[in-house]
């Protein structure tokens, strides 16, 4: 097998998608905690009825492989555009919503100091919005530039752990 087939192999088996369920605030929260604090759905969430969040998307490319490498977080923004993008929402009109500048509300693996990380919402009709991060932190750089196929590698065992099987056939010689 060519390098590039082991490659591509290799990538098949490594995650593309991760969903972040909550913002990270929200998840640490008790159950029952939760259950008095939080309102949330699959795109919305409030915390103590003052914090309010958006779920997006943001894509790393892969251009080694091929695509990209997605994450669903949480994205905290002001009550006020919390409020005037659940509006256009319920009117099928997320196109019409201007860039919306927040705050990341999760710590994303791979990318130590996200949470907080500054960025902006870009929105279209019928999907989530769209991250862009701000700054020069390794996120940004990767969003705009791509991450290696061993950067994937690296992500991927800092959300699964290393392969377990690869390693015990290592031992056994095969």
């Amino acid at each position: 097998m060519s390098t590039q087939e082991q490659e591509q192999t290799f990538d098949d088996n490594l995650a593309r998608d991760i969903n972040m369920k909550l913002p990270d605030e929200a998840w640490q929260l008790d159950y029952v905690e939760r259950y008095r604090r939080v309102r949330f759905n699959e795109d919305f969430a409030t915390l103590d009825e003052k914090r309010t969040f958006l779920h997006a998307y943001l894509e790393i490319p892969l251009p080694e492989t091929g695509g990209a490498f997605s994450w669903a977080l949480w994205v905290e923004v002001s009550p006020q555009e919390h409020d005037r993008f659940l509006s256009l929402y319920a009117q099928d009109r997320e196109g019409d919503m201007p860039v919306v500048v927040g705050t990341i509300a999760n710590e994303i693996p791979g990318y130590e100091g996200s949470l907080g990380e500054r960025v902006e919402l870009l929105f279209e009709e019928g999907c989530r919005p769209g991250v862009r991060v701000l700054g020069d932190t390794l996120l940004a750089k990767e969003q705009k530039s791509g991450a290696s196929a061993l950067r994937h590698q690296a992500i991927n065992e800092s959300l699964f752990g290393a392969d377990d099987e690869e390693e015990d056939e290592d031992e056994d010689g095969r």
